[in-house]
């Protein structure tokens, strides 16, 4: 009599990222000046973060991106102010020119808005720097809502 045993075979999972293949664009940051005070070097921080984290981009040395992000943010009297611009280096073209900011603006919020506003002018898809995560924990008997940045 012939017997057959079934064996334990581990699934493979395989996660990929959508719209893998396209290589990273090359962003010169260089153009983009801040003060030395600790709002604008939050709001610096977080955006090259956010863009990093994005996929879609790789930081370059001054002078070696295919797309130059120049700018300001400017803290004065209480209120921060950001200007943005994008440029295309190889034909000229202005992706982006905008401007964000006012009284009690908070850092991390403006930057994460500014890389959303990159990743779309430049790839034409949503970022997900601004996004946030919702969580319902059961801690205690008692249901709790966590909310943190994506």
């Amino acid at each position: 009599m012939f017997m057959m045993m079934a064996a334990a075979v581990p699934a493979q999972v395989v996660v990929s990222k959508s719209g893998a293949g396209a290589p990273k664009c090359m962003l010169d940051l260089s153009g983009f000046k801040s003060s030395d005070g600790s709002s604008e070097a939050l709001f610096r921080q977080t955006l090259e973060q956010d863009l990093k984290r994005s996929g879609w981009f790789t930081i370059a040395a001054q002078g070696k991106g295919s797309f130059l992000v120049q700018g300001t943010c400017r803290e004065s009297g209480g209120s921060l102010s950001v200007r943005c611009e994008v440029d295309n280096v190889v034909n000229g073209a202005v992706l982006l020119n905008k401007q964000n900011g006012g009284s009690g603006a908070k850092p991390p919020k403006l930057a994460h808005n500014a890389a959303d506003d990159i990743v779309w002018a430049v790839k034409k898809v949503k970022g997900i720097a601004s996004t946030r995560i919702a969580l319902i924990g059961n801690r205690g008997g008692k249901k709790n809502v966590y909310i943190c940045d994506a």
